[in-house]
């Protein structure tokens, strides 16, 4: 066994990957870059595992809870399971291992080669269970006319309609492209324009997504809302829904409207003479305006804290919108819920913290993150498994020193902040563990 462990070591020694690089700590942030180096080293373990201290940082057992007062961060109480979790829209909101159900994410079923799917499922590109409805197929020929062949599933499925999800062309049809839009980024099908966009409907725009290629793309920068509303109450608190269909920001008093207009929750409109001026059940009041009895405008009229107006009946109800509307510096507005405030990602802590999700509270992060002067040689010289110890090159191939790393945890909260999530690979390019890295021989804050 010893034998066996030490040529593991030798091969490690070998192995080198590099990053691209930065100068100053600005750099280091959520999105992992760091200065360009060489690594190389020896583990303590198969480095699949997320043990050795990242506590807080997304693998934790969700918090049990009766309601949402007793959720931080983004989180909100599942009366399903009775715990805490993040709450959601959609499946962009919850990342690569998470998928949104009854607006909370929930784990998706990691799998591979010793972890089968269940029947009737199959193992995609990111290494999680999917649905495989389709016929199995190794090339589009074996699909029928309209369905693409997934490499990933082994299936055939439909090819992406405009803005359904993809993850490269091959799943669109010949007339789009995929192209990442949202604030995550993630692929969607999007037709190739012909003069406009009026084949696809309103609420794209045409715009080029890619060298010498224009595409309709949604105006408001989601699939989720290509039209942006239907009404002032599907827009955000303080906009309204304009001709366009689109969230217009509204006026805030008389001065931001013209021609001796009154500014009206947030629409400029003439001053009212009685009450037929008035729309439903408001009524024309002496200075003007149409208001709703008991009812509001805006969520300013709401005096309770931890309400807000619901725009559909122009009534004052319990909840939120806007963090303002809980009317407690020490609270924010999360799906609906005034929560206490806190982080809900490593990304919003200082350097070298994780955020622990159960208290929403930053802290320093657990384990022996960049401790220095570890053996090489040792299988556990950083102690816990998963955790490597590595020798770090500058990018002219100077040795700057041994330093210990530890195994990046569950997405999205992978690695401290100014760390970030990296495979390190043995010199036959097989891939050895994922761990947090970052080059522990500079200063940080210099």
């Amino acid at each position: 066994m010893g034998q066996e462990r030490g040529s593991v070591v030798a091969a490690l020694i070998l192995g080198l990957i590099f990053f691209s690089g930065c100068s100053d700590d600005a750099d280091t942030d959520a999105a992992g870059d760091s200065p360009t180096g060489g690594v190389s080293g020896s583990g303590g373990g198969d480095g699949g595992g997320a043990s050795g201290g990242m506590s807080g940082a997304g693998g934790m057992s969700p918090m049990g809870c009766a309601d949402n007062s007793e959720c931080a961060g983004r989180s909100i109480c599942d009366p399903a399971t009775s715990t805490c979790l993040l709450a959601c829209v959609n499946d962009d909101e919850c990342g690569v291992s998470q998928r949104c159900e009854g607006g909370v994410c929930i784990p998706r079923q990691s799998c591979g080669a010793e972890s089968p799917c269940p029947d009737g499922q199959a193992c995609d590109c990111d290494g999680y269970c999917a649905v495989a409805e389709g016929n199995p197929c190794v090339r589009d020929l074996q699909c029928e006319a309209l369905d693409y062949c997934d490499t990933c599933l082994g299936h055939c499925r439909p090819r992406a309609p405009q803005c359904g999800r993809c993850r490269d062309d091959s799943a669109c049809d010949s007339r789009s492209v995929c192209h990442p839009i949202g604030r995550e980024g993630y692929g969607h099908c999007v037709r190739k324009c012909q003069g406009s966009c009026g084949v696809v409907g309103p609420g794209y725009a045409c715009e080029e997504v890619r060298e010498n290629v224009s595409a309709c793309v949604p105006n408001s920068r989601s699939c989720d809302a290509v039209l942006e509303c239907e009404e002032d109450a599907d827009c955000p608190a303080g906009r309204f829904c304009n001709l366009r269909r689109e969230c217009q920001p509204g006026c805030v008093d008389d001065t931001g409207c013209p021609n001796g207009e009154l500014c009206q929750g947030v629409r400029c409109a003439p001053p009212c003479m009685n009450d037929d001026a008035c729309e439903g059940a408001a009524v024309c009041g002496e200075d003007g305006r149409c208001t709703i009895p008991n009812g509001c405008a805006t969520s300013a009229d709401c005096a309770e804290a931890q309400t807000y107006c619901d725009r559909a009946t122009n009534m004052c109800v319990p909840g939120c919108e806007v963090d303002n509307d809980c009317l407690d510096a020490g609270l924010q507005c999360v799906a609906g819920n005034c929560v206490e405030r806190g982080c809900s990602g490593n990304y919003q802590c200082g350097f070298g913290e994780v955020c622990n999700l159960e208290t929403s509270e930053c802290e320093m992060a657990m384990g022996q993150h960049c401790a220095p002067d570890c053996d090489p040689m040792s299988m556990m010289a950083c102690g816990a498994e998963g955790s490597y110890c590595i020798s770090l090159q500058d990018e002219d191939e100077n040795p700057q020193g041994d330093f210990c790393f530890e195994p990046c945890a569950p997405s999205p909260n992978e690695c401290p902040q100014g760390y970030r999530c990296t495979e390190i690979q043995d010199e036959m390019g097989n891939p050895v563990g994922n761990v947090c890295v970052r080059p522990c021989y500079l200063n940080p804050f210099n």
